[in-house]
């Protein structure tokens, strides 16, 4: 099991029951209203993180099936795909695309700050994406994502940070109330600071959307 550093991290006032019935209320015409403002803002990171996947894959907060739907859709090197999220609604859209996969897929209702179902180094890759602005404690989700994936496995991130800018960074903390409010998302977080001090070995960090969407790839933390 990896040794990780734990350090001090904001927590979010939103319940899990709270988040759960907002994404389930979402979840319908979730592609629809949310999904190509998501494609424009995330733009390319979304096939490049499908490209890095491999062997046994574990996606945290699979959502509608994003992820799963791109990798449909071109050749892999994934044996198998474990997808899980909190919202029941969710995971039923992403259900629908199942049939279709070219390789074993487990959808399972779970919290990502708690993956115990799941024994130590599991998986060969751990993905997220926009899922860690969401969770309550993102410092748990990571620490599970390390305590699940194989020692020389990869953690693949695709998140929205604060901006580098600090004029647009004043905006956005102006915003972030309101958005966590309604949606239960953190658009102030430093989710690519985080990784790094908690150990994480950072191999690629991409950033687009005027530095707020990063593409993360890491090693887990040494043991």
């Amino acid at each position: 099991m990896h040794r990780l550093r734990r350090i001090a991290q904001d927590r979010s006032p939103s319940d899990l029951q709270r988040i759960t019935s907002i994404y389930d209320q979402h979840a319908p015409r979730w592609d629809e209203i949310e999904g190509r403002g998501e494609g424009r803002v995330v733009g390319d990171f979304r096939d490049r993180l499908a490209g890095v996947l491999q062997g046994d894959v574990l996606e945290i907060g699979i959502g509608t099936g994003a992820t799963l739907r791109h990798l449909t859709e071109s050749s892999s090197s994934i044996t198998s795909y474990t997808g899980i999220d909190l919202s029941a609604g969710m995971l039923a859209e992403a259900e629908k695309l199942v049939p279709g996969s070219p390789f074993p897929v487990t959808l399972r209702q779970m919290n990502a700050e708690d993956l115990s179902a799941f024994p130590d180094e599991t998986f060969d890759t751990v993905t997220a994406s926009l899922v860690l602005c969401t969770v309550p404690d993102a410092e748990a989700a990571l620490r599970e994502m390390a305590r699940v994936v194989k020692p020389d496995g990869r953690i693949v991130l695709i998140e929205h940070v604060l901006a580098p800018n600090p004029v647009i960074a004043a905006g956005m903390k102006v915003v972030a109330p309101l958005q966590r409010r309604h949606m239960a998302c953190n658009i102030d977080r430093r989710t690519d600071r985080l990784v790094r001090e908690m150990g994480f070995r950072v191999e690629r960090d991409d950033a687009r959307f005027l530095g707020i969407v990063h593409l993360i790839v890491a090693r887990p933390p040494e043991p």
